[in-house]
């Protein structure tokens, strides 16, 4: 049985299930305010650089919060329509000027959920600019914070400043010991995420005698001293001995309390291990689903921390098996929407390397999608069944709605060769290099065309030019396919030429080595 949020997540196509386990998490963090007209800023709309996608998590918060005003803000333009609760804003989450319109024109907020750039300076400066503009009584929320040891954001295993953990690690240890000084009422972390509660005066306090976790709990729960956080063993012993599902309440600061840090940085522990194998990883990280830290408190919440990062995805893993089990329950509801459909698609080719199913696209046809991924993956299944007529359909239709997408004009030249001739198909090329002379889809796109109507010559030349529009990581791969060609073709200086081209990238290429010492032989 799932939670409301992880059913609209799945149907509206959000990665916040699947991928990640967050939904489940945001349900019991969030629930109690579901029927509240209250105002949530979400950083991050999706989608990257594609002004048609993304929205999927503003439609789910939209469809789990009734009554409220949505406001997603995204450093790209974006052209979806989401209703009248919803607004779309384009601007940067650590540009202080266009915060502080959006909060002018929109706030003040009752949610603010950070799931922008992930960078560790971003995500401690939106912190530090938006918290004080946070409703009294508001949850400012921290997602994908496992790149707090990521190098590519600006994160390490020492969490060397500006870092999101590091930050938001020593707020919870000034809390703990009673000097906040920030208007914070509570921080509670989970499994890649940070959750930093607004005090509110008009309100009683925030306390352990009222966590959730502990109510739920009731005469289970342990309680242990303070300087249980100085004492690794002690930890290992008391969180090994709770049952699957324990709660312990920790009370009274020490003068030296390492654990606390410990445990805010090793919940993330997969991330951790996905990206520092060498790291220490305690004993009871997999254990540790949750704690939330009071002034002069500390409730710990034991429990299954296991769930697969999507750094080191692991399908087989009886929580995945789960989770993919009830998504493929759900897309098959008449409630999902096209971008559910596509997302479980799309997650199923990322990590099961599944073709696509024919009965989605059908779906995806009756419900008249125009989303590039539909075109993309109808597209592929097309060309696969060589249903050149469809290919020349779909890509048609593509063309219409994305008439810059360089990839539909490739596919539809390839439609077009197998139902209206070569000669069609090259003109069409050739009239699209001479507007896209750098685009690789095109030339390469162009040099197949030129080999199969028999100039080699300059379909060789146009490969070449493509293999270095590649990333150079691609280019030995791609320059080993085009010699083979040439030997195939018996185009001799070609290949000679193609061969120290290779060389440049791969030194030791066998095949490369041996065109040019026969070259010298000669």
């Amino acid at each position: 049985m799932i939670d409301d949020l992880t059913r609209l997540a799945i149907l509206n196509g959000t990665d916040k299930f699947g991928m990640h386990d967050y939904t489940p998490v945001y349900y019991d963090l969030l629930r109690h305010l579901r029927d509240r007209p209250l105002r949530m800023l979400e950083i991050g709309v999706g989608g990257y650089g594609d002004p048609d996608q993304g929205g999927e998590s503003l439609a789910t918060w939209r469809d789990f919060f009734p009554q409220a005003r949505i406001v997603g803000v995204d450093i790209q333009r974006k052209n979806m329509d989401l209703g009248p609760r919803v607004t779309i804003l384009q601007g940067s989450q650590v540009d202080a000027a266009f915060l502080a319109q959006v909060v002018r024109d929109h706030g003040p907020f009752d949610i603010i959920l950070d799931d922008g750039s992930h960078r560790n300076e971003h995500v401690v400066g939106s912190f530090e600019m938006l918290f004080p503009a946070l409703a009294p009584g508001g949850i400012y929320i921290v997602e994908d914070t496992q790149t707090a040891t990521f190098p590519k954001y600006g994160g390490s295993l020492d969490l060397t400043p500006p870092n999101m953990v590091g930050f938001f690690g020593a707020k919870a240890e000034a809390l703990f010991r009673g000097r906040n000084t920030d208007d914070i009422a509570a921080i509670e972390r989970f499994h890649n995420i940070i959750a930093i509660y607004k005090r509110d005066p008009s309100a009683d306090a925030l306390t352990a005698a009222t966590d959730r976790h502990r109510a739920r709990a009731g005469a289970e729960a342990l309680d242990a001293a303070g300087d249980l956080l100085a004492d690794p063993s002690a930890m290992n012993a008391l969180i090994a001995s709770l049952p699957e599902e324990g709660v312990v309440r920790i009370t009274g600061s020490v003068e030296q309390m390492p654990l606390l840090q410990e445990l805010f940085l090793q919940i993330d522990h997969r991330e951790l291990r996905a990206y520092h194998p060498d790291a220490a990883i305690p004993d009871w990280a997999t254990s540790l689903l949750s704690m939330k830290i009071y002034p002069q408190e500390i409730v710990l919440v034991v429990g299954d921390n296991d769930y697969p990062s999507n750094f080191a995805f692991d399908t087989s893993h009886p929580r995945v098996v789960e989770a993919m089990a009830v998504m493929a329950d759900l897309v098959d509801d008449e409630a999902a929407t096209s971008n559910g459909i596509l997302r479980y698609v799309i997650f199923l080719r990322e990590t099961k390397k599944e073709r696509t199913d024919r009965k989605f696209l059908l779906r995806l046809a009756d419900l008249n999608s125009t989303d590039r991924r539909y075109f993309n993956l109808a597209l592929t299944d097309a060309t696969d069944r060589k249903d050149w007529a469809t290919v020349v359909r779909l890509g048609r239709q593509g063309l219409q709605h994305y008439p810059d997408d360089l990839r539909f004009v490739v596919q539809l030249a390839r439609g077009i060769r197998f139902t209206q001739g070569l000669a069609a198909a090259h003109e069409m090329m050739v009239e699209a290099y001479q507007k896209s002379p750098d685009a690789a889809a095109i030339v390469n796109g162009l040099a197949s065309l030129k080999i199969a109507m028999g100039d080699i010559d300059e379909g060789i030349k146009l490969h070449e030019k493509c293999a270095e529009m590649v990333p150079r990581n691609a280019r030995s791969d791609r320059l080993r396919g085009l010699l083979l060609l040439c030997r195939n073709r018996n185009q001799v200086e070609a290949a000679r030429r193609v061969a120290r081209k290779l060389l440049k990238y791969a030194p030791d290429d066998p095949e490369a080595l041996a065109v040019l010492e026969a070259e010298a032989s000669r």
